[in-house]
């Protein structure tokens, strides 16, 4: 296992919190203070030029439909997904409080394929478009969640 310098944020940052706490669960030591020894290190709202985990830049050659899945399989909390053809069952008959959804690629770069779901009518428009592969229910959250 690794120690990783989680650098920015403040110490009661409920993301950074939440992300100490995952990686404390698998293991990790993690340290919040760059004169403590650490192995990796990420940044949370500023720069960081150090030895890294991973590299960001190749984060979107992952299929993140089959991501969430693995997530929920494994049991990690995350966003309720569904592909588009599931979408359909899910509001005929419509439901109450079924949106918003948030469209979405398997495969994207900085977030350019999400287009918002409020209506019956959008969620039908991108199932005849056919470019998105998944819905993603909308949570309200003052921070994103990132890791």
């Amino acid at each position: 296992m690794k120690t990783i310098y989680i650098r920015g944020g403040k110490a009661n940052n409920t993301a950074i919190n939440v992300m100490k706490h995952h990686f404390e669960e698998l293991g990790h030591k993690v340290v919040r203070s760059k004169e403590d020894p650490f192995e990796v290190g990420l940044s949370w709202g500023c720069s960081y030029h150090g030895p890294k985990p991973f590299l960001n830049g190749n984060v979107n050659q992952f299929d993140k439909f089959n991501c969430f899945k693995e997530f929920q399989a494994a049991g990690v909390l995350c966003p309720t997904t569904f592909s588009v053809n599931e979408g359909i069952h899910r509001v005929n008959p419509p439901s109450r409080n079924t949106t918003p959804w948030l469209a979405r690629k398997s495969h994207h770069s900085k977030g350019k394929d999400i287009e918002v779901c409020r209506t019956l009518a959008d969620i039908m428009r991108i199932y005849h478009n056919g470019e998105h592969t998944f819905f993603s229910v909308w949570i309200p959250t003052d921070t994103e969640y990132r890791v």
